[in-house]
């Protein structure tokens, strides 16, 4: 997934402002902003086992610009510029990365330091176009996602601001401030009419188009860091061993509750075919998210099973998943949940944390997280 939308420059208020896509001559003023702004922007984008000058070097740019240019996660990133000339500075990015493997939604990651106080509505403007593009570019992408920490008022506020709606808060989901902390989950749906209502609060804002800049050359600082990153990966290609495999996730055979014996073959992809005494029963797909630390069983086994088939292949693989977890999380959106699922859910240690959007494929069947946390 990658897009090429329009990117622009505008003048909104008395201020001069650009949207594009990141540049490896910006990684001066990205340095910059981000240290002068280390307070606002470390608890949320920092890591508690890295030092934050060392986090933005040009080597650390270089990579980021990079990730945007390459990585097929990225669906879509900008950064946001406000001045003009020599006064223009990196003040925000906006970011898009998905398709999430269950829902296929699109999670948006932004932060913004430095944006003129006289003109608030900047920021309600660059997530707005941002989104909008998204929804735009990839009309299958069924929604986009923005997880927001649960005390964080100003973000939860920006994003309502442009239409996002709380769905449903999540345990321990990401670091703030160094300590894993309950984040809140927003959404807005790529519909018709919220596009409509996206459109009309970016031409609410009145911005007024402007010539495009022409790129800067990058700095010696940021030609040194881009080749260092190069040298590191030709280095990283060159010490590459053989890939180890790792331990299943799921067994060949386990007990589900009652009598069942259910079996699980591994295929590509993290995907376990599963057998419920001896019958095909769909499968189940193991999938982990380095940077939540979650871990999520995702449900594809068939409706059409006699009661309690399906069940059985829930709770197994949730049972044999929670006995070997590593990450902090680990969860399931299960299909509308009998009391012998919930009941054994609860016993392993899951705990539930509301209604959630429903799997691909399968949109008429609803679901609930059920989480259990790794203490």
């Amino acid at each position: 997934m990658r897009t090429q939308s329009a990117s622009g420059r505008f003048r909104i208020g008395q201020h001069t402002v650009e949207l594009r896509a990141p540049r490896l001559s910006d990684a001066d003023s990205w340095r910059r902003t981000c240290l002068e702004h280390e307070e606002r922007l470390r608890p949320a984008f920092g890591d508690a086992n890295a030092d934050w000058v060392s986090e933005h070097s040009s080597t650390a740019w270089a990579d980021k610009w990079w990730c945007a240019r390459t990585d097929p996660f990225v669906v879509h990133s900008r950064v946001l510029i406000a001045g003009d000339g020599t006064d223009a500075r990196m003040v925000g990015q906006v970011e898009h990365v998905g398709p999430d493997p269950r829902t296929g939604h699109v999670e948006t990651s932004i932060w913004i330091a430095g944006v003129p106080k006289s003109s608030p509505s900047i920021a309600q403007w660059a997530l707005a176009t941002c989104v909008l593009d998204v929804l735009l570019m990839f009309p299958d992408v069924p929604r986009v996602i923005g997880p927001v920490y649960v005390h964080n008022r100003a973000a939860a506020a920006l994003g309502e601001s442009v239409g996002f709606e709380h769905v449903q808060t999540l345990r321990r989901l990401r670091e703030y401030a160094g300590q894993p902390a309950d984040h809140a989950i927003y959404a807005i749906e790529n519909t018709a009419e919220v596009r409509a209502a996206l459109a009309s609060n970016v031409d609410g804002i009145a911005a007024v188009p402007l010539p495009r800049s022409r790129a800067a050359a990058p700095s010696l600082a940021a030609t040194l860091g881009a080749a260092r990153l190069g040298a590191r990966k030709v280095r990283g290609r060159m010490r590459r061993s053989n890939p180890i495999d790792a331990p299943h996730a799921l067994p060949g055979v386990a007990r589900a509750a009652g009598d069942h014996t259910v079996e699980f073959h591994a295929r590509r992809g993290g995907v376990y075919e599963a057998h419920v005494d001896g019958r095909p029963a769909g499968t189940a797909q193991v999938s982990v998210d380095v940077g939540t630390s979650t871990t999520e069983i995702i449900d594809r086994t068939s409706h059409e099973l006699p009661a309690g088939t399906a069940d059985a292949v829930v709770i197994a693989a949730c049972r044999a998943a929670a006995q070997h977890q590593e990450t902090r999380r680990l969860t399931i959106a299960a299909a509308d949940p009998s009391p012998r699922v919930t009941d054994a859910l609860a016993t392993i240690g899951f705990r539930p944390e509301g209604a959630t959007w429903p799997t691909r494929g399968d949109e008429s069947t609803p679901r609930a997280t059920w989480t259990r946390l790794r203490e």
